[in-house]
């Protein structure tokens, strides 16, 4: 049972009094295959998560900015000559397009920080 606990990440940690008991390494092999053999661990392991962290955030904003550009396309195209609902599509265009810029240069921050942390 506390096997289940330990694969599910659930389960509590016991403090061993003889010796150094390292959770990470225990738990390692369960978030990343090759942190057994060294690959990564520590500083590694977080510039690892930020890369990962980063492009989901990214693929989902970049996810998000398609779907509001194609909506403001849309809008724009239906708006049959009323000038609100198409300066409200051409904001969304707008929004879409500098939200994707900043989510873009957040990914290159991210990227150039993990590596640098990586690198130490």
């Amino acid at each position: 049972m506390s096997n289940l606990f330990a694969i599910l990440g659930l389960g509590i940690e016991k403090a061993y009094a003889a010796g150094a008991y390292n959770a990470f390494s225990k738990y390692c092999s369960t978030l990343h295959g090759g942190c057994g053999s060294g690959a990564i661990g520590g500083k590694k392991f977080l510039a690892w998560l930020a890369d990962n962290v980063g492009d989901f955030f990214g693929f989902l904003v970049a996810g998000g900015a398609v779907i509001a550009i194609i909506y403001g396309a849309i809008s724009i195209g239906a708006s049959g000559g009323d000038d609100t609902r198409r300066e409200s599509g051409k904001k969304v265009i707008i929004y879409a397009l500098i939200g994707l810029i900043l989510a873009i240069a957040a990914e290159a921050i991210i990227s150039f920080i993990s590596n640098f942390v990586g690198s130490i």
